[in-house]
């Protein structure tokens, strides 16, 4: 993606049931994606749990944070339950299909011999 470039059509279920939708963000400056794998990850509890401790920092400075997982509903929830991450946005449901058609857009095309992109759905 590049500046003033229409953002993709992101719709994700919430484990406080309700719904996120990227267009409907009215963001000061930008949104935050936080893509993890789910609950029996202990990274990613580590992870989530030190951007949560943080949020009220992301917020002041414009920055709106959504975890979004592939979990199920049943396990996002869990994955709230026991994480220490309750301000914290976590979407789930987020299937491989969806992650490559409407999330992942960079165009290949776009990069130069010098840059790259560590990790392209294309490559799991």
């Amino acid at each position: 993606m590049r500046p003033q470039e229409k953002t993709p059509s992101l719709k994700v279920n919430l484990i406080n049931d309700t719904n996120w939708s990227l267009e409907k963000q009215q963001t000061d400056k930008y949104t935050l994606f936080i893509f993890y794998r789910g609950l029996n990850y202990p990274v990613c509890k580590k992870q989530l749990e030190e951007v949560a401790s943080n949020l009220e920092e992301f917020t002041k400075r414009g920055i709106h944070v959504i975890a979004i997982s592939m979990d199920t509903e049943k396990r996002a929830k869990i994955t709230g339950e026991k994480w220490d991450i309750n301000e914290l946005p976590i979407g789930f449901d987020l299937s491989k299909k969806k992650l490559k058609t409407e999330v992942y857009t960079y165009p290949k095309e776009s990069l130069t011999r010098n840059q790259s992109y560590s990790q392209s759905p294309e490559s799991s």
